[in-house]
Formats: structure tokens, C-alpha cells, sequence
């Protein structure tokens, strides 16, 4: 005798005297379950619309949080953040010797003169100048496990790094003039990251959504974009128009829509990558540095900004005064985007 599962759509052998039954009982339902599973999926990858909202212009990493980055034209995004080659973004961070504090250019604004740069053909090591240092600093990007691994703090959470060595250490501590000695660490992948859900900023709450996001040393989020359009709406508010794109250090800029359109962009495919919102970008002193001279303003673009981009008064408790200015994003799907890629917004 057959049993037919209405539910699962699958037939099945009665139980026979021995209990073998059972068994084709059992792998019925697992198979009925892997079938309705799959039926799901397609279903909601049906009812998914890709609606085309602009082009990839610009990609960028920042190896060494607050320095200056490193343009690209393809990158393999990982889960926390792009790459090129073994090169990560702000997976490098200054901090202060005595309590491993993060060191950003909010308290040292110079630090967005120095330069990062790698080559494949010297695959291991990351190099760096900076004005009126006559010396380079060259980095192993991988480092020896006697160097010892030093707990951070990063919006006050604590977050291991390697360090790097004492040149890299007198280097840094030399260029910004530092009284308090520095150190540069590095964050290798098999340490643990910070878990948005763990952080104490009162927007967590609002914008995590599941224990898988995680950052190492960026503010809040592995990736951030940002449009031509938005910042052309920018520019012609101002009354000094030094203000580009850098001062606010994007990973990815899109060209071809209109202003603030991003704002609503919940789910975006960009080549073989899905990323998912987290929240509008909250802006800070940091985008007030010069990044052709390493001066802080301290005023532009944050005045113009809380002019149009606060949150609405029943968020204040939230954001307080800081504007928004471009879109947080995780990943959902690993995969590499290149300058070019059309991006698509993602309807559900």
C-alpha cells in the first residue's frame, strides 16, 4: 500500500511488520522537505525584480583606516569588506601604545597625506610615504606570529591586531608629531571581528540584523557607497567648493542617478555580488579634513549638510546632529564587481 503526503506531494511505502518502513517513511519527508525548500527558493528568486538604477564609476579600499586609499577597477568582496589581492580594506589601524585607542584622523588629521601602496610583483609588502618623510616604511603583509597581538579599542569595543614592528611604530609616531607612541596593527583573518549587534551606539539596534555582520576595524559597516549625482547636489550648496568625494571616503561610486536616490536602495546586485542596506551613512568631523593637506576645518561639509540631511525629529535621540551622506551596506553574496558593472537594484 502507498501513502500519499498531500502536503509534500511525495508517495511513500506503508509501514511494513518490521519497521523497515519506516525508513521510506523518513526519507519521504526529507526529500518532500528538500522539494518544498527548493520550490521556496524559486519562488522568491521569482518574485525578485532587478531594476537597473546606475553604473559603478569608482572603487576604492583604504588599507589603513584614515589613510589615503587605493583606486581600483575590480575588487573581490569578502564578508568583511573589499580587497586587492591580500590587501583588505581598513584592515590596518594606528593606535596609541599605552591603551591600543584607535587613531583615526578625527584626533590626527594628517594622517590622510600618507600613501598606501602595493604591487603585485612585491606581493609582500605594503608600503607607505607621507610628505617631508624622506624615508618609506615597507610592511610584511604577512607577519611573524612572535609579534604580539595587541587588544584595540574601536568605538569602545575591543579588537585584536598583529603588530607590526617597532619601525612601523617609530615611523607613524614620527610623521604626526605624536607625544604619546603609536603602534600599526594589522587584522588577520582568522581573528574575531566586531559584531554590529554587540555594539553599544544607539542605532545598532535599528540597522543590525544578524549575528554574520561583522567589521574589523571600519566604523560600522565593511562597505560603503555613495553617487556622482549626491555629491553634485552637494557641491552646488557650497560655498567653497574644495569638497570632493574623498573628504567622505567611499568604497563604491555610482554614476547615472539622480540625487539621494540611494537612500532607498534596500538591496543592490553589482557583477556576481549582492549587498544589503544597513543604514544611511551618519557624517562626522573626519569629512571636514582637507585630504590635499590634512587641515581641519572643522565646520565644511558638516554645516551645509545638517541644513537638508538630518533625520526626522522623532530619530534625534538616534543621530542626533549628524547628517546623512551616502549608504551603509554588508554583503549578502560574495563575489567581485568591477568599474563598469551596471548596478541593480534589487525588489522583493
Amino acid at each position: 500500500m502507498m501513502i500519499w503526503s498531500r502536503d509534500l506531494g511525495i508517495a511513500a511505502a506503508a509501514v511494513t511488520a518490521d519497521g523497515g518502513g519506516w525508513r521510506w517513511v523518513a526519507w519521504g519527508a526529507v526529500g518532500g522537505c528538500l522539494a518544498v525548500g527548493g520550490l521556496w527558493l524559486w519562488l522568491s528568486r521569482r518574485r525578485e525584480v532587478r531594476v537597473r538604477v546606475g553604473t559603478v564609476s569608482a572603487l576604492a579600499i583604504f588599507p589603513v583606516k584614515s589613510c589615503r586609499p587605493l583606486a581600483l577597477t575590480e575588487a573581490a568582496c569578502g564578508p568583511r569588506g573589499m580587497s586587492l589581492g591580500p590587501v583588505k580594506d581598513r584592515h590596518w589601524l594606528v593606535v596609541t601604545e599605552q591603551s591600543g585607542a584607535q587613531v583615526t584622523a578625527r584626533q590626527e588629521p594628517r594622517l590622510v597625506l600618507v600613501e598606501v601602496t602595493w604591487d603585485s610583483s612585491d606581493a609582500g609588502l605594503l608600503r607607505f610615504t607621507a610628505p617631508g618623510v624622506a624615508a618609506a616604511l615597507a610592511v610584511p603583509i604577512s607577519l611573524p606570529p612572535t609579534n604580539p597581538v595587541r587588544t584595540c579599542r574601536v568605538f569602545g569595543m575591543d579588537v585584536p591586531g598583529r603588530d607590526c614592528g617597532d619601525e612601523a611604530a617609530a615611523w607613524f609616531t614620527a610623521f604626526l608629531a605624536s607625544a604619546a607612541p603609536l603602534r600599526l596593527v594589522h587584522f588577520e583573518d582568522d581573528m574575531e571581528a566586531r559584531q554590529l549587534l554587540r555594539m553599544s551606539a544607539p542605532c545598532i539596534p535599528l540597522i543590525a540584523h544578524t549575528p554574520a555582520d561583522k567589521v574589523a576595524y571600519s566604523d560600522y559597516s565593511p562597505y560603503m557607497l555613495m553617487t556622482e549625482a549626491s555629491m553634485e547636489d552637494l557641491h552646488a550648496k557650497l560655498e567653497k567648493k574644495t569638497v570632493s568625494l574623498r573628504n567622505f571616503r567611499p568604497n563604491i561610486v555610482v554614476s547615472g542617478c539622480a540625487a539621494f536616490d540611494e537612500d532607498s536602495w534596500e538591496r543592490l546586485e553589482i557583477g556576481t555580488v549582492r549587498l544589503r542596506k544597513l543604514k544611511r551613512c551618519d557624517r562626522c568631523v573626519l569629512t571636514t579634513v582637507d585630504p590635499d593637506t590634512g587641515v581641519k576645518d572643522g565646520k565644511e561639509p558638516l554645516e551645509t549638510l545638517r541644513s537638508y540631511r538630518l533625520c526626522e525629529p522623532t530619530e534625534k535621540h538616534v543621530w542626533g546632529t549628524a547628517p546623512f551622506f551616502g549608504v551603509n551596506f554588508t554583503i549578502e553574496r560574495l563575489g567581485v564587481m568591477r568599474v563598469g558593472d551596471p548596478v541593480f537594484r534589487v525588489l522583493r
